[in-house]
């Protein structure tokens, strides 16, 4: 039979600390399933795992398998699974760890069969990103045809979703980004982009609805002045700072996902639909899984990135 080989921590660190162990083989628990894992997303939540700069909140016994989301297809089904069988191709999320194996043992209800018209590596890579940019268009912002919204870093993984989510709601999106990405962005519907590089953001926008903060730092609190009262600041890098947004009468909101299968069952349809597109990811060999954080860690990777868990 197959060896189970995953990428493990036993320590914090760096990207040295990465290992490819060969580990248990999963069994399939009540409500789960095993998936022989095709592809697993890299997430920049994985190498601040590993780093150890989540340890105040995400402390896991070590040794650990990391990755967040996978596609995969379905090998055994636990007692009390209904709705996915051997041989289904699945993909979604794990949660924080276990994706960065050959095989996982997965939670049945937070799956959902793969879009066909998305390749498995492809789809391996966008169940993180997707239910964020949903969550916070949909279910945090409420976003409405007619409003007004500015997207931070909108070339980025949640944000090319958050745009063309925000473009089928009927709004008027703004997205800021480098000038290597501003044609992408109109090309999924930014009615205006603009370039950080170049340009203030404060200086060419006012009389916004909403604002997804996607980068951090000083983009929300320069935003404040530009939302209309009664508007709604969304970051999802850190918890907005509700201090002056209450004062100018701005509402704050974290945004934050985990595994759901009914969100990813949209992402799915979304998918099918054509209404979410993606870029094929960049893709790394499991024994390359350090060059794959060092990327995400980078910041500017230019699309997602996925490593081939077949390899």
């Amino acid at each position: 039979m197959e060896t189970n080989r995953a990428i493990r921590i036993h320590e914090y660190g760096g990207t040295d600390v990465l290992r490819r162990d060969d580990i248990e083989m999963p069994a399939a628990n009540e409500g789960g399933v095993v998936i022989r894992v095709d592809g697993a997303g890299v997430n920049p939540v994985d190498w601040k795992i590993r780093a150890g700069y989540a340890r105040s909140f995400i402390d896991p016994p070590l040794p650990v398998v990391l990755g967040t989301e996978l596609a995969g297809i379905v090998v055994s089904v636990g007692p009390g699974v209904s709705g996915i069988s051997p041989g289904d191709d699945v993909f979604g999320l794990t949660g924080l760890f276990g994706a960065y194996a050959r095989y996982a043992a997965v939670p049945a209800n937070v799956l959902a069969l793969r879009p066909q018209n998305l390749d498995v590596l492809t789809a391996a890579a966008v169940s993180m990103t997707a239910q964020t940019a949903w969550v916070a268009i949909t279910e945090i912002i409420g976003l409405r045809a007619g409003q007004r919204i500015l997207i931070h870093a909108a070339a980025g993984g949640v944000g090319q979703f958050a745009v063309q989510l925000a473009h089928r709601a009927g709004a008027h999106v703004i997205g800021t980004c480098s000038s290597d990405h501003v044609e992408r962005l109109k090309a999924l519907g930014a009615d205006q982009v603009i370039d950080y590089t170049t340009q203030a953001f404060e200086d060419v926008t006012s009389n916004l609805d909403a604002v997804l903060d996607l980068v951090g730092g000083d983009a929300g609190p320069r935003s404040v002045p530009l939302i209309k009262t009664g508007g709604i600041l969304a970051g999802a890098t850190a918890p907005p700072d509700a201090g002056p947004a209450a004062a100018a009468g701005v509402r704050t909101q974290f945004v934050a996902c985990g595994p759901d299968g009914a969100r990813q069952e949209i992402v799915r349809r979304l998918f099918e639909r054509g209404e979410l597109q993606v870029a094929p990811p960049i893709e790394f060999r499991m024994e390359d899984v350090a060059r794959a954080h060092e990327l995400s860690q980078g910041g500017h990777a230019p699309r997602r990135i996925v490593l081939d868990m077949r390899s």
